[in-house]
């Protein structure tokens, strides 16, 4: 009777170990980058996958593989160049009535208005990207998104 149980234990642990293993750690982590194929490979996600291996090796080697083929192992490459195209997705409508800018800040601390427009409240935003100014100079950036005037998210960008 108890080695009965013990198999529907180890059984039990071994079925939850492989459908989490299917629960890849970097789309977890960074349910952003679905989709990216390539870039700097992000290490924390690899760690995490390769902790797998600690339960198996076919959950770790399934971890693995589901976050190459899903782009979650990928970090952000934030290189861009003087002209590139920056895009910026909203989801729904907007909350409230507002002022939406997208600014850039160089290295200087001086700010630059890329685009600002007037959002009326249910007002869908479109998610056209904007252009970096053909003018600007290599070194470390920032682009940010305010909001009646107030930084809502900052992004750091390398313009080279």
């Amino acid at each position: 009777m108890m080695k009965n149980v013990r198999t529907k234990a180890v059984l039990v642990t071994l079925v939850a170990a492989l459908g989490l293993s299917q629960v890849n750690c970097g789309i977890i982590l960074h349910p952003e980058r679905g989709g990216r194929r390539g870039g700097n490979v992000d290490l924390v996600a690899v760690v995490f996958d390769c902790l797998w291996l600690l339960v198996g090796i076919v959950p770790g080697v399934i971890a693995l593989i589901v976050d190459v083929v899903t782009g979650g192992l990928y970090a952000a490459n934030h290189h861009l160049f003087p002209g590139d195209p920056v895009g910026f997705r909203f989801h729904g409508p907007a909350p409230a009535t507002a002022d939406v800018s997208v600014q850039l800040t160089g290295p200087d601390g001086a700010v630059q208005t890329l685009t600002s427009r007037h959002v009326e409240k249910g007002e869908e935003i479109d998610s056209s990207p904007v252009r970096l100014p053909e003018t600007l100079a290599p070194g470390k950036y920032a682009i940010s998104i305010a909001v009646n005037g107030r930084e809502n998210a900052r992004f750091p960008v390398q313009v080279r």
